[in-house]
């Protein structure tokens, strides 16, 4: 699976996205360790690369992520949709664009 970078999106869009899912984390009040715990992981390097966008948020643990930051599994899903594969997101969401 191949990371994506700020080149591949707009500026914008790719920063509001990083620092959505470091808001919703913090909005919990859960500290990077805390989220990499919750979702079995052993390091929180992973939580913190996938919020700078060095990697992705494997598919497998996109349900236990929304639920430990309490949003909605449709509208991160949504949201992850939109910013990893931006093309298949207004094909489905907005197919007239």
């Amino acid at each position: 699976m191949s990371n994506f970078s700020p080149k591949e999106q707009s500026s914008k869009d790719y920063y509001k996205f990083k620092n959505y899912l470091k808001k919703s984390r913090e909005a919990k009040k859960l500290s990077q360790n805390d989220l990499a715990k919750e979702l079995g992981f052993e390091y929180y390097t992973f939580i913190s690369q996938c919020e700078t966008g060095a990697v992705r948020i494997p598919p497998k643990v996109m349900k236990a992520w929304a639920k430990a930051i309490d949003i909605p599994l449709e509208e991160f899903c949504k949201t992850l949709l939109k910013q990893y594969h931006p093309e298949f997101y207004t094909g489905i969401f907005n197919p007239s664009a």
